[in-house]
């Protein structure tokens, strides 16, 4: 049996895409590699929006099949030119693949290298995740991206799409609606998901235990880098207009996980509002240590002004988080049923965003009934689902 060859065009190894290509690469009849154009994220390092240097404690290279491609200069820094990785048309040449999808269009090369693969006889897959919300947007930049489009759609034949919204995205900007396919944005679901919501009660006692309260608390919970893009400050405003609303019987804490550029400034915050006995600044936590912390929260917070996806509200609603955002949240539109696992609000308005978190926490069974709903919907959210429709495309472009 002949396998089919496909090749993946990435910058570097990423925590979120790495379980994907290992769970492709498990397809007997195919045969899969990665194409890296750096090592960064295999070493420790700086992390400027971080502000401290990280290295993830997850496996970012077993199980799969990958290259590192060589590069002209350093090869640690990200951007639209660099790295300029040499010999990348040599391996696509030599690899003879049917397909190769690439991971993102913001980058010079990965541009480049598409009319080159249609004259190879490559069949090209295109997966990226923007969405009208994920930037701010001018007259000037929508022309350059509907030039670009006019290009891409020409010579890709499908668009891998991460969500409703980012297919909108691409619908706008001219692509065929047949090209466009719904690949959804997944997570390890059982890295972080509880069994039922009695057992998630008992990860929030130890999680209180280890706070040192005794008292039952409800417990607001930000995962994410402290930059002015995440809204961390609109955050802490909006608790402390909910605490006063939600009054002592309630009492509620948030608990802000992260690190960044932003934390003096949060922290200088978090005094004036006089929250230091209700506001817990929990530090950077890498990956395996991340699952605990979702599974004894009850609500989880992501205030951003812009986010592509937000895979963090991927990980909460595994772990049967009620789930809080803002519109312009890409994970927003197909994730978040106000009323039903939680609520959406606009950005920057710390009124909304205050009255969303006085309504999701104003009873226990209005908890427990968004924590089994955000379960159900993000059930269906998995690498295995990814494999099943990219399989699907695949076999579609090959058979014609």
């Amino acid at each position: 049996m002949k396998k089919i060859r496909i090749a993946c065009i990435a910058t570097h190894p990423i925590q979120y895409h790495v379980p994907l290509y290992k769970r492709l690469a498990l397809e007997r009849d195919v045969c899969f590699t990665v194409l890296y154009r750096s090592r960064h994220g295999l070493v420790e390092s700086f992390d400027p929006q971080f502000g401290i240097k990280i290295k993830w404690d997850t496996n970012l290279t077993d199980g799969y099949k990958f290259k590192f491609l060589p590069a002209w200069g350093r090869a640690d820094k990200l951007s639209f030119w660099r790295p300029f990785t040499r010999g990348l048309f040599k391996e696509l040449i030599k690899g003879r693949y049917d397909i190769v999808w690439i991971q993102g269009y913001g980058r010079f090369q990965h541009v480049a290298v598409i009319p080159f693969l249609r004259i190879l006889g490559c069949r090209v897959l295109l997966r990226d995740d923007p969405h009208y919300g994920s930037r701010p947007r001018n007259r000037y930049g929508d022309l350059k991206s509907k030039a670009l489009f006019w290009m891409l759609r020409n010579f890709v034949s499908g668009f891998l799409c991460v969500g409703s919204a980012n297919r909108d995205y691409f619908l706008a900007r001219g692509v065929p609606r047949h090209k466009t396919i719904i690949m959804p944005y997944a997570v390890d679901n059982g890295h972080f998901s509880v069994r039922n919501y009695d057992e998630k009660l008992q990860f929030k006692a130890k999680l209180l235990r280890e706070l040192g309260l005794s008292k039952e608390r409800k417990i607001f919970l930000y995962v994410g880098k402290f930059i002015e893009l995440k809204n961390c400050d609109v955050l802490l405003k909006a608790f402390s207009k909910a605490k006063d609303e939600l009054g002592s019987l309630i009492c509620p804490i948030l608990l802000m996980v992260g690190a960044g550029i932003m934390e003096a400034e949060l922290r200088s915050l978090t005094n004036a509002l006089e929250l230091n006995d209700a506001v817990y600044f929990l530090g950077f936590k890498n990956q395996n240590e991340l699952p605990d912390i979702y599974k004894g929260s009850d609500i989880f917070v992501l205030p951003s002004k812009y986010e592509t996806w937000g895979l963090s509200i991927n990980e909460a609603m595994a772990a049967g988080c009620s789930v809080i955002t803002t519109s312009n949240v890409g994970a927003s539109f197909d994730l978040v049923e106000t009323g039903k696992n939680g609520y959406v609000c606009d950005s920057n308005n710390v009124l909304e965003l205050a009255n969303c978190m006085v309504r999701s926490c104003k009873d226990e069974q209005t908890i427990k009934l968004h924590s089994d709903e955000s379960r159900a919907i993000i059930r269906n959210w998995t690498y295995d689902h990814d494999v099943l429709v990219m399989r699907a495309e695949v076999d579609r472009l090959i058979s014609r």
